[in-house]
Parts: structure tokens; sequence; C-alpha cells
């Protein structure tokens, strides 16, 4: 009876075993097909990879003239809003400047400054403007003077100081030698009575504009009237120059 009950047992041990055996080998295979499938799907083929690369070379064509037209948009924003603010700041300047005047210089004897013999109002050269104030003791006493006009930057390699020659923005060249962008500045000067001494030019504009005209020309019954003209430039995005240009009418003493 034992020995019966002992292959009884063996036979029940045996079934088991080959049970689990079989249930693992066909868990396994499931596994491997599972993973196989997992792997198969995880990778791209050549004709997938092609696809995606044509999509998103379709998506950039689309997106980037859009891109390219925004961002030239902006950018010639940028210069446009810099032209405007530039010729308003420097025409408020020059239009305080002569409503507190009161007498234009046309003494072409005055000596005080004379660069390139320019050191008076005259009709043939619009572009340079000197006035006197009104003595702060006497109002009726001519005083100090200041001068509105064009002129280069100055270049510090040379001798000259080039920021105090006036020239006609609309028609000049640039000497031989000059290292000079080609940007006419709007410059203001003093004249200090009690010193007898000018001050240093002023700019009225930033440095990149430039200045492509300027003309102020008297009117009225005494000459006491400015017709003020500015046009200022500016390289745009894409090379070209954008230009600005305001007038505006000033009555001398008009403070």
């Amino acid at each position: 009876m034992k020995k019966n009950g002992y292959v009884s047992y063996q036979n029940f041990l045996d079934r088991s075993l080959k049970s689990i055996r079989a249930r693992f080998s066909k868990g396994k295979i499931i596994t491997a097909r599972h993973l196989g499938a997992m792997q198969e799907r995880a990778g791209f083929t050549l004709i997938e990879l092609i696809i995606a690369a044509s999509l998103l070379s379709m998506i950039a064509l689309l997106i980037y003239p859009a891109y390219r037209t925004n961002s030239r948009s902006y950018d010639l924003s940028v210069v446009e809003s810099s032209l405007q603010q530039n010729a308003r700041l420097g025409m408020k300047k020059m239009v305080v400047s002569l409503q507190e005047g009161m007498v234009v210089d046309v003494d072409e004897n005055d000596n005080d400054w004379d660069p390139s013999g320019n050191n008076a109002y005259r009709e043939s050269d619009p572009y340079f403007m000197i006035l006197y104030l009104p003595q702060d003791s006497d109002p009726a006493v001519q005083g100090d003077e200041i001068a509105l006009y064009t002129a280069l930057r100055d270049d510090q390699d040379t001798s000259e100081d080039e920021s105090k020659q006036p020239l006609d923005p609309a028609d000049h060249s640039l000497p031989s030698g000059y290292d000079l962008p080609d940007t006419p500045l709007l410059y203001m000067r003093r004249y200090t009575s009690s010193t007898s001494s000018w001050s240093d030019p002023e700019p009225l504009i930033s440095s990149d504009v430039k200045v492509t005209q300027l003309s102020f020309i008297l009117g009225g019954d005494n000459e006491d009237e400015v017709l003020i003209t500015l046009e200022i430039a500016r390289e745009g995005p894409s090379k070209e120059w954008r230009t600005y240009k305001l007038a505006s009418a000033v009555k001398l003493g008009a403070r």
C-alpha cells in the first residue's frame, strides 16, 4: 500500500510539472510574439521616414515665408518709427529755438564763427540758420546766438572738425581721405556773448539716420516767419532707404 501510494503521488507530481512546463512554454511563446510585435511597431520603415521628412518640408515651406514677411514687417516698422521719432524730435528742438529768437542774423560782416565762409543766413544756403536771442536783462537787445545746420559727424582721425562745417545734405560729396559714412546729421550750436565763444555741436537726431533735406525759408511782412522743411532717411531691412519728411511754420519770438 505504501508503494502504491508513493507511485500515485509521483504520477500526480509528474503531471503537475508537465502542466506547469506547458503553460510556461506557451507564455514564453506569447511573450516573444508580443515583444516582436512591439519592436515592429516601435521602428520606422524607410518609406515612413521619407513621408515624415516630406511633411516637415511642406510645413517649413508654408511657415517660413510667413515668418519672413512678419519679420520684415516688424523691422520696417522699427525703421519707420525711428524716422518719425527723430524727425519730430529734431523739428521740435528747431521750432523751440526759433520761437525763442528775435531776429535772423544776416550780417555777413560778423566773424564770430566762419566755418567754410558761412556765418550768416543766406537764401542760397538754406540749410544753415543763425539767429539772435534776446538778452535776459533787456529783451529788446540782441544777445546770444543759435545756429541750426546740417553737417557730417566729426572724424577723429582728421585735424578738422567736420561737425562744425555746414553742408547741403542734398548736394555734397566727401573730401578725399575722409573715412566717414555719408550721413549728414542735424546740429545746433550756441554762441554765448559773455564768453565770446561757441559751444560744441549738439546733434539733434540720432546717428542711425541721416538728413537728406533741410531748408529754412524766411517769409512774412518783416521776414519774422520761418518755414522749416526737414527730411531724414534710414536704411531699411532690404537695404533700401526709407524717408520721412516734416514741414513747420514758425514765428520768431512767439514764446
